[in-house]
């Protein structure tokens, strides 16, 4: 390579290699020299394997979070919370989950939650009589869940608009 003779060391029989699989890589190494295309070296093409696995592996984890529905969430946040925070506040937040949150947006992949969702709820709660206080209470929840998905890399809060995000803690 490069007018130089390199010596590759491709491993041990007892990590799977034959001859015949050493001779077959060396020609591919060979063939991407000549051509200038592909990785020349196998530190090269063992570079380039981790970094299509992290690709890969970025994005098997992006379909998941994808998939996390508001229930998941919650079943995830709520142990947390009972660590953190006091007896009667997370039995406040498990009561807004059950009685609020849950019917609406339980089955609901947290990343197609809209804020207009939250709002809606929101609105709905006071129609029935409860307290702008508890609103206000209900709207902290809901966005601490959300803080709780974005610090574990759950839910890409990115993708929220910062002019959304404001709208939604005036309102």
């Amino acid at each position: 390579m490069d007018g130089k003779t390199k010596c590759e060391a491709f491993g041990w029989e007892s990590d799977g290699w034959t001859a015949e699989k050493a001779v077959s890589i060396s020609q591919e190494l060979k063939q991407n020299q000549k051509t200038g295309q592909g990785p020349k070296t196998l530190a090269e093409k063992r570079e380039q394997s981790k970094k299509e696995n992290d690709e890969k592996e970025a994005k098997t984890k992006e379909e998941e979070c994808k998939s996390i529905t508001f229930t998941q969430l919650y079943e995830m946040y709520l142990p947390v919370q009972k660590v953190k925070t006091k007896e009667k506040t997370w039995k406040n937040e498990d009561s807004f989950y059950r009685n609020w949150f849950k019917e609406p947006l339980g089955e609901k992949p947290i990343e197609q939650i809209t804020i207009d969702d939250i709002q809606k709820i929101l609105n709905n709660a006071l129609e029935k009589g409860r307290t702008p206080r508890t609103v206000e209470y209900m709207k902290a929840a809901i966005r601490q869940m959300f803080n709780f998905a974005g610090d574990r890399d759950l839910y890409n809060k990115k993708k929220r608009s910062r002019k959304s995000c404001d709208t939604f803690r005036r309102q």
